[in-house]
């Protein structure tokens, strides 16, 4: 604070392995719809589960001796259809 964009030096670099460059605010099974505003849109999202449905789910997942990562990519698979090991390049 108080100091001049000359005062600190700024490089820009890019993006970084793993960073993105915009956020997807919806699920790819999501969709929207228009409003009188031409640029805004209304998020129609799918259906979702019941937190009580969800608490129950992950007190099931930790019930187990050992919670396994295995179980937990499967529950995640489950209810998440886009969740995916991280792309590599």
């Amino acid at each position: 604070a108080g100091r001049s964009e000359a005062e600190i030096g700024i490089t820009f670099t890019g993006l970084r392995p793993g960073e993105k460059l915009y956020e997807e605010l919806i699920a790819d099974a999501d969709h929207t719809l228009p409003t009188k505003v031409e640029r805004v849109r209304i998020a129609a999202l799918g259906e979702l589960a019941a937190p009580d449905e969800l608490a129950r789910e992950i007190a099931q997942l930790q019930a187990g001796e050992e919670l396994r990562p295995a179980d937990v990519r499967q529950w995640l698979r489950r209810r998440v259809p886009e969740f995916g090991p991280a792309a590599t390049t």
